[in-house]
């Protein structure tokens, strides 16, 4: 939300100020007012200064300070000789704290002319006693600690951004140098210290008294800072500098060079003619031992490096980094200014070092460089370190500490630190995910005038998961403004609007392709545009929007990888994986996965993980430890995929120990990121009472609710299940079938879904029968969703003219043929029914009985027993073959088929295709019976009336099972030689010179006659499945 505060100290009041530096000429003398420049006072500065408030009173500093605290950024009309606070004029932002470690020195002026130069406020106030006792050899030192800054959260700011009554602003406030200090008098020939001026009385009795014996904070408080606080210490919170930067003032913001090196220069305070600013006082160019050169004059700045001028050093070093000049000696100045207290030179250091860019690579190095810099309240440096911990380069590094981290960077006034803040907040990285405190963060990087912010402001209003609500025309505006000023982000998502037709008119997607292609284009020539380039290739491999070239697609995507896109490399991997556009390479693709990982791409560790748990052609051995470890770590990126399936290691125990609790975490971490698989998990885990949680159906259905709001049609089933039951309450159990209805329309969840709400309508379960629109339900189930149940289904109806519909063998063929690919094996028998039989196609049993053979070789009972019946009557099969048939019994019956065992029993009763054994035959009848075949079970009648096979005798039991099992399972057959011929107990019985039925025999419980054989069966008996 938009802050509009007034700020001001007191109104109407002016407040003189002491100066650490005089920016512009000074004021002349004479009753006649300045000459007006541009509707201001000739008196007014109008560039850069960091001005000392330390005359101020106590009480106007404290309320800077206050209002620093409430929003809106301070507003001044700054003058030679004084500062006014703008009350009723505001303008929009805040301010943040960063802690800094403890640093004190002291500001000596010994002479008018400093006095002139730095203080010109007390200058006008008591100049002639000032300088009479100047001239006895008095100083005026100030002694100050600091242990934090406040920085606004913007770099520049417009005038006609100003709200209210702003007549006469000038500069906005910046920063604030935060501490204690103290004000006296000294001697020239004495050396002052911090403590001593601290503890010390004031001597001038001229004008400057006003000035001499201030006083605000103590040592001994400033020693209990930390960096690592969230404000200053008690008795030491004073702001004794601030930052002034002029409205409208050209735009210096770091950029980056097209190696990624930093193109920055600092501002340099600008002092009165013949005098230089030293780092901490306008000196006199005379006597200054080194002073900070302009960053314009090569020679100037190499002379003043040469005399340890901190600040010479880094400009030096720009100098010779940016204009390609020596950038090996470039990095050793970086250094030497590190060396010599220059912070924001530590941070370049580090940089080079941390990527090996004109010196040998040294992390080690790098992160203290980082860690220095941080310290002394540099955002880049703390930006930098958040990085190496985000990425495990730095010891013990840690998620939360990167957060820290780039929160650090963020308040220190750093907008990249702020988009970087904002997407672990988004990404629920190192800190719990909060999508408007994201919003918040980006809208301030925004506003700080960087791009990637708008962009990432953007790309929160594309999608209702991302938890800003879904605004695609805001998104594109916001997309549009990013890509405008430079942002290869914010052009890369535009095109991704674009390409998805999202906010666009969908009847010009041909021409959206080719204007997708045109942003990716540019993305890929700016600084960060490394993903712009691969997405570009993709669409160059796919001919859309520009014409179709594999060979320029696949080197843009090699291009982004190797400009450090982990999209890019996870892209190129999959091209080496599956060897698409390339030679399928499996260490090739292992490796760019592992490039992708490391580059804080989600995707990239989740293809590893994938590799581990032994996809195929995968390239390593399976290893479900080091996949959850990839899973993790591409969780720890913000990758919502890769938390879900971490969470279903833990669940099952892959990998890693069960632990449910753990597993809910990374559930409801994955759920609130708007992937909505996860909170279908959630619910059942309450639905359970697993996790660590009692079971609570309401917090279950709660979860179902929020997944199938996003789309998952598991939670809308299980939802619409609850509402069946009476669990959950609607409004009407109508509700219950619109979410079967969602179910089966969701893009995610069940692909079951719309077989089971066919059902309903086919059966008249909760609802009217209504067979049309079951079968409606079924061609979306199998032609929209895959799944493979849904059209075996849909090919069982159009051949068998069930439900009104008309017998259709074409499409029948055509729906078990897709049921068959996803390996439905009662789909592949019908499958090679109709081959056999000729309905839907021309007659081809040989094809018949290779569809049989794949589905045997992959277990189904049924293929094996029907391949069986075509090798025994020699049809679709190479020749006539008793053997195989057998072999092909065998290896159904040894997988639980009871009509498999019963038919190789007859095969071994016969001799056909085995040697006759009547043991064997008894074996396998057992067998049978065991496995649920009752017609087997009363065969073994014969072998119990003779007491062979190992059966004990008892004729009494054996004649009744026989004639039981002749009188159930030969209703068929009317004559009596037919029954003989067919039903193996019957022709026991004649065999055993006994009649086939016996007076007023009835059918025995338990046997079940058996039912007409469906077309296309060949064996005898039932299977139990």
């Amino acid at each position: 939300m938009s802050r509009f505060v007034a700020f001001a100290v007191v109104a109407g009041v002016t407040l003189s100020m002491v100066g650490a530096s005089a920016c512009g000429p000074k004021a002349g003398p004479g009753p006649n007012p300045p000459t007006p420049i541009n509707g201001l006072r000739a008196d007014v500065v109008s560039t850069y200064a960091e001005p000392l408030i330390v005359d101020w009173e106590s009480d106007q500093r404290a309320d800077l300070e206050a209002l620093t605290r409430k929003g809106g950024i301070a507003v001044v009309r700054y003058q030679k000789n004084a500062i006014k606070m703008l009350k009723d004029c505001s303008l929009e932002g805040g301010y943040g704290y960063v802690g800094v470690t403890p640093k004190e020195d002291i500001i000596r002026y010994d002479s008018m002319d400093e006095v002139a130069a730095n203080l010109p406020g007390i200058f006008a106030a008591g100049g002639a006693q000032l300088g009479a006792e100047m001239q006895k050899g008095s100083t005026i030192d100030i002694g100050w600690v600091i242990v934090g800054k406040k920085t606004a959260d913007r770099p520049l700011a417009k005038r006609s951004e100003l709200k209210g009554e702003c007549e006469g602003a000038t500069h906005f406030v910046r920063g604030a140098t935060i501490g204690a200090f103290a004000v006296q008098s000294g001697e020239r020939s004495k050396v002052s210290t911090v403590a001593s001026l601290f503890g010390a009385g004031g001597s001038f009795k001229t004008g400057s008294s006003k000035l001499v014996g201030k006083k605000d904070g103590e040592l001994t408080s400033c020693k209990a800072s930390s960096t690592e606080a969230l404000k200053p210490p008690e008795g030491c919170g004073a702001l004794w500098k601030i930052e002034l930067r002029p409205f409208d003032e050209p735009k210096k913001a770091a950029t980056k060079d097209e190696k990624g090196s930093l193109v920055k220069t600092d501002d340099i305070p600008e002092c009165d003619s013949g005098f230089v600013w030293d780092g901490k006082k306008c000196a006199s160019k005379a006597t200054a031992k080194a002073f900070a050169c302009s960053g314009r004059d090569e020679g100037q700045c190499r002379s003043q490096c040469d005399k340890n001028n901190a600040k010479s050093c880094t400009q030096l070093a720009r100098i010779y980094r940016n204009a390609g000049k020596d950038p090996i000696q470039a990095v050793e100045f970086f250094k030497k200014a590190c060396g010599l207290g220059d912070e924001a030179a530590c941070a370049e250091h580090g940089w080079h070092l941390l990527n090996g860019i004109d010196v040998n690579a040294d992390k080690f190095k790098a992160f203290e460089a980082f860690e220095k810099a941080c310290n002394a309240g540099d955002g880049l440096g703390c930006s930098f370190l958040a990085g190496m911990h985000r990425s495990g380069a730095a010891p013990e590094a840690t998620p939360e500490k990167a957060f820290n981290l780039f929160k650090r960077a963020c308040n220190g006034g750093l907008a990249e630190g702020c988009v970087e803040l904002g997407t672990m907040y988004e990404k629920g990285v190192g800190t719990p995910r909060d999508a408007k405190k994201a919003l918040t963060i980006y809208e301030r990087a925004c506003r700080a005038d960087n791009p990637d912010g708008c962009a990432h402001q953007g790309s929160l209003f594309t999608n209702e998961r991302r938890g800003a609500g879904l605004d695609r025309q805001k998104a594109i505006s916001l997309f549009k403004s990013a890509c405008e000023k430079g942002s290869a982000l914010g052009c890369t998502e535009l095109g991704n609007m674009y390409f998805g037709g999202a906010g666009m008119e969908r009847e010009k997607q041909s021409e959206n392709d080719a204007e997708a292609a045109k942003l990716y284009e540019k993305a890929c020539k700016l600084w960060g545009g490394a993903e712009g380039c691969a997405r570009l290739g993709n669409l160059m491999i796919k001919g859309w929007g520009v014409k179709r070239d594999t060979y320029n697609g696949v080197l843009n995507i090699e291009k982004g990888c190797a400009k450090g896109s982990g999209y890019a490399c996870a892209e190129l991997g999959k091209i080496y994986q599956y060897g698409v556009y390339k030679p399928r390479d499996a260490v090739k693709a292992y490796e760019y996965y592992q490039k992708s990982c490391g580059l804080f791409e989600g995707e990239g560790c989740r293809l590893i993980a994938q590799l581990y748990r032994g996809e195929a052609g995968a390239g390593v051995a399976r290893d479900d430890k080091r996949s959850h470890d990839f899973y993790a770590k591409g969780c720890r990126t913000g990758h919502l995929g890769s938390c879900h399936q971490v969470a279903v290691d833990l669940y099952n125990g892959v990998g890693v120990t069960p632990d449910y609790a753990k597993a809910l975490t990374y559930y409801e971490n994955a759920c609130t990121g708007g992937y909505a698989k996860s909170c279908n998990e959630v619910g059942f885990l309450y639905d359970k009472g697993q996790g660590g949680v009692k079971q609570d159906k309401v917090k279950a259905a709660q979860w179902f609710e929020k997944g199938c709001e996003w789309g998952d049609g598991w939670s809308c089933e299980n939802l619409g299940r609850y509402i069946e039951a009476k669990i959950h309450k609607a409004p009407s159990q109508d509700r219950a079938l619109d979410l079967f209805g969602k179910a089966c329309e969701a893009a995610e969840g069940d692909p079951t879904a719309c077989a089971r709400l066919a059902s309903r309508y086919f059966n008249g379960v909760g609802v009217d029968k209504d067979p049309m629109k079951g079968i409606q339900y079924l061609r979306r189930g199998c032609e929209v969703k895959g799944d493979k149940y849904s059209c075996s289904q849909l090919g069982d109806l159009y051949r068998s003219s069930r439900y009104g519909v008309s017998t259709n063998f074409t499409e029948a063929l055509k729906y078990f043929d897709r049921a068959c690919w996803g390996r439905v094996e009662s789909a592949c028998d019908a499958k090679a029914d109709m081959y056999a039989a000729g309905q839907g196609v021309a007659p081809n049993p040989t094809e018949a009985a290779r569809i049989r053979k794949e589905s045997c070789d992959r277990g189904n009972t049924i293929g094996c027993r029907n391949l069986a019946k075509m090798y025994r009557d020699g049809i679709g099969v190479p020749k006539k073959d008793p053997a195989m048939a057998a072999t092909l019994h065998d290896k159904a019956c040894l997988m639980r088929s009871n009509a498999d065992c019963y038919e190789l029993a007859l095969m071994y009763d016969k001799g056909e295709g085995v040697k006759a054994e009547g043991k064997k035959v008894a074996e396998l009848f057992q067998r049978a019976c065991a496995f649920g075949n009752y017609e087997a079970c009363a065969n073994m009648g014969y072998f119990i009336y003779r007491g062979s096979a190992d059966q004990k005798k008892d004729t009494t039991i054996g004649l009744s099972k026989l004639r039981s099992g002749c009188s159930n399972y030969s209703w068929r057959f009317k004559d009596e030689k037919d029954k003989v011929k067919n039903v193996w107990s019957c022709g026991a019985l004649k065999k055993l010179n006994q009649k086939l039925e016996a007076p007023a025999a009835k059918p025995t419980p338990g046997y079940p006659p058996s039912p007409a054989p469906p077309p296309g069966y060949y064996g005898g008996g039932t299977q139990k499945m």
